[in-house]
C-alpha cells in the first residue's frame, strides 16, 4: 500500500494586477467549512484522447475518466495512499491467487438514454466481470491487455478465441454484491492494479449503445459527462446520487460544475489564469518559470492577483525510446551513440529552467522512489568520445531520423530541439522534429509509425517493476494493426529473464539488475525526472497534489470571497 509522502509543498503568495472570473453559482455553506456550488475552471495542455477505459494510455483522459468513472479502488491524492472505492470490503486467499470483494450497495450509474426510461441503475458485481472481461477481448480499442495477460486465470484462452463472457473464468459473480476474482499466480498487488484508470467501471448498455471509440461516457463517477467541445473543452455536471461522503459526512461532490479547457501553448494558458479565466493550471511556460519561481522575492512584476505556486516532486520519467524495427537501431551501438550524446544537465538547467526534480541519472525511476537500491542503477554518462566511438560501430540509417513527441504546451518541442543540436553537435547525426497531438501521437507509436520517441514514465511504488513492462518482448501486444505497450518491438531474452524473476516476491535485485540492463542496453535514455507546478486560486480548497499527478475534484470546493470593508462595518 502506498505510504504517505511529505512533499514539502512551496506555497508561495503572488500578487499583482488582474480580474478572477466571477462564480455562477450562489455557494451554499456545508459542515465543516466547506461550501457547495461554483464551477472549477482549469486548463490542460493536449486534448483529451479516449475515454474508453481500457484504451486510456495518457494522462489527461486519464485525468478526466477518472471524475466520470470509478473504479473498485483509487490513489487518494490527499495521502497517496491506496483506498477502496466500489468496494466495501474484500479478503484473499493465503497465497493470494483468489480475492473476493463485495461492492457497496446503492451506487447508480449516471442518468443516461442508453438505460431503461434515461435512469441509471444500480451497480451490480455483473458489471465488474463485464468490464474486466472487456480488457481480455480483441476490441479495437483494448489496449490494455497486458495489465491482465498470465494473471487472470484463462485470460490469454480467452482473448484469442470468441468464446461468450460466462465462459471467461478470470472472474465469478458470486451474487448481485460479490465477485471472485481467479489468478494464475501469487499477486497480491492486485487492489493496487485495480487503481489504474484501465480498470474503471461502466456500465454493458452504455458500451453497446456507444461502442468504444466515443466521445459520450456512464459511469458511477461524482461528475456526469455534460459536454464534449472537440479540442476546445469538455464540461462536467455535479452527480447528485454520488455515492460518497466527505469526513463531515457531506455528499461529493461540492462543485456543481468543471469545466476543462484545452489550451496547446503554455504562454496562452498563463494568459488566461492572469485573465481570471481558469482557477488550476499545471507546468509552467519555461521561459517564464524562473521569474515565476522568483515571486517570493519580487512579486509585483506578475500581473497575478490572489493565486498559490504549490509543486511536487512526481513519480514520472521522461526518455527517449526507440523503434527497433527501424535498420540501425536494432544496433545498441546506435541507440547507446545518442545517449551518449545528451548532456541531461543541459536539459534540465538551460531548457527546463529548472522546472524538475533533477536529470535522470538513476535510470527511470525517480529518486523518490521507496525502492532505495534504484539509485543505484546509473544512465548513459554525457560522453561525445564513447558516443563518436560507438557511432564507428553503426549503420546510420538511409532517411533522417524523426523525433516524435506531442508538444505538451510548446515545453517538449524546446526539449526536442536541444537534444536535435546535442546529438548533431557531438556526432554529426541529422535527425528532425515530427511535433503531433496527442491522439495523432498515440496512434503512431500503437502501428510503430515513429523512429525515436519523447516518452514519460510512471513509476508506481507497490509495483515498480511495471515501468519496465514496457520493454518485455510478450508483451508486444498485437491488436488490429496496433501493437501495446512494447510498441518500440525491443526484444531481448536476457532481460526478459530479469523481468520474469523481478515479478516474484524475492525480485528487488532481479528489478535492479533488469533496470540496469535496459539502460545499458539504451532501449530507453531517462532524460529528467518531473516535478509538478501549479498555479492555483487562493479560492480553490481540498484540490491536492500528489507524486502521480492524480485528480480528484469531488473534494475540491470553492471558498466564498471575503466581503468587502466597508459591508463588514
Amino acid at each position: 500500500m502506498l505510504k504517505q509522502l511529505l512533499p514539502g509543498l512551496l506555497l508561495l503568495m503572488l500578487a499583482g494586477c488582474g480580474g478572477e472570473a466571477e462564480e455562477e453559482h450562489q455557494l451554499t455553506a456545508a459542515k465543516g467549512n466547506r461550501y457547495y456550488g461554483g464551477t472549477l475552471r482549469l486548463t490542460e495542455a493536449e486534448y483529451l484522447r479516449t475515454l474508453f477505459p481500457p484504451a486510456i494510455n495518457d494522462p489527461v483522459s486519464a485525468r478526466i475518466a477518472t471524475q466520470v468513472y470509478d473504479g473498485l479502488f483509487h490513489i487518494d491524492p490527499a495521502d497517496s495512499r491506496l483506498k477502496p472505492l466500489l468496494v466495501e470490503s474484500y479478503e484473499a486467499n493465503a497465497d493470494s491467487t483468489v480475492f473476493v470483494f463485495t461492492l457497496k450497495k446503492g451506487v447508480v450509474f449516471h442518468d443516461d438514454d442508453s438505460f431503461k426510461d434515461g435512469k441509471g441503475r444500480e451497480l451490480q458485481a455483473s458489471d465488474v466481470q463485464f468490464c474486466f472481461a472487456n480488457l481480455c477481448r480483441q476490441l479495437p480499442d483494448n489496449q490494455s491487455f497486458y495489465l491482465v495477460r498470465g494473471l487472470f486465470k484463462g485470460a490469454e484462452k480467452f482473448y484469442r478465441s470468441k468464446l461468450p463472457q460466462a465462459a471467461f473464468g478470470g472472474v465469478t459473480v458470486l451474487d448481485d454484491y460479490r465477485l471472485q476474482i481467479n489468478l494464475e499466480r501469487t499477486y497480491p498487488q492486485l487492489p493496487e492494479l485495480l487503481a489504474l484508470p484501465q480498470f474503471l467501471i461502466y456500465p454493458r448498455e452504455a458500451f453497446e449503445r456507444y461502442g468504444t471509440a466515443r466521445p459520450r461516457a456512464v459511469g458511477t463517477g461524482p461528475f456526469r459527462l455534460a459536454l464534449v467541445e472537440r479540442e476546445i473543452a469538455v464540461t462536467l455536471e455535479r452527480n447528485p446520487r454520488y455515492h460518497r461522503r466527505d469526513v463531515h459526512g457531506n455528499q461529493l461532490p461540492y462543485l456543481e460544475t468543471v469545466n476543462v479547457q484545452f489550451i496547446p501553448d503554455k504562454r496562452s494558458e498563463l494568459a488566461e489564469f492572469r485573465n481570471g479565466h481558469s482557477q488550476i493550471m499545471y507546468r509552467m511556460p519555461p521561459d517564464q518559470f524562473v521569474e515565476i519561481l522568483g515571486l517570493e522575492t519580487d512579486a509585483s512584476q506578475t500581473g497575478l492577483v490572489g493565486a498559490v505556486l504549490a509543486h511536487q516532486p512526481e513519480m514520472i520519467t521522461h526518455c527517449l525510446v526507440f523503434n527497433l524495427r527501424r535498420p540501425g537501431f536494432q544496433n545498441s551501438a546506435l541507440r547507446r551513440a545518442f545517449a551518449h550524446s545528451i548532456n541531461r544537465d543541459v536539459l534540465q538547467g538551460t531548457v527546463l529552467n529548472g522546472e524538475g526534480q533533477g536529470p535522470a541519472d538513476h535510470g527511470i525511476s525517480p529518486p523518490m522512489t521507496e525502492y532505495k537500491s534504484d539509485t543505484l542503477v546509473r544512465s548513459l554518462a554525457f560522453s561525445p568520445d564513447s558516443a563518436r566511438q560507438l557511432l564507428a560501430k553503426s549503420q546510420i540509417p538511409d532517411e533522417k531520423i524523426k523525433l516524435l513527441l506531442y508538444p505538451d504546451g510548446s515545453r517538449n518541442i524546446l526539449v526536442g530541439i536541444s537534444l536535435i543540436e546535442q546529438v548533431k553537435r557531438a556526432v554529426g547525426i541529422e535527425w528532425s522534429l515530427e511535433p503531433r497531438p496527442l491522439s495523432a501521437f498515440t496512434e503512431q507509436l500503437l502501428k510503430g509509425d515513429f523512429d525515436v520517441a519523447l516518452l514519460s514514465f510512471t513509476t508506481y511504488r507497490d509495483n515498480p517493476a511495471a515501468v519496465l513492462a514496457p520493454f518485455y518482448s510478450k508483451n508486444a501486444v498485437s491488436n488490429g494493426g496496433n501493437t501495446y505497450p512494447n510498441f518500440m518491438a525491443y526484444q531481448n531474452p536476457a532481460f526478459d529473464r530479469l523481468y520474469e524473476a523481478a515479478q516474484t516476491a524475492e525480485g528487488r535485485a532481479a528489478l535492479r539488475k533488469a533496470h540496469q540492463f535496459l539502460v545499458n542496453d539504451a532501449a530507453v535514455v531517462p532524460l529528467w525526472y518531473n516535478e509538478g507546478y501549479y498555479l492555483l486560486r487562493n479560492n480553490v480548497a481540498g484540490f491536492a497534489i500528489n507524486p502521480l499527478a492524480l485528480r480528484d475534484y469531488a473534494q475540491v470546493y470553492l471558498k466564498p470571497k471575503p466581503a468587502p470593508a466597508s459591508a463588514k462595518r
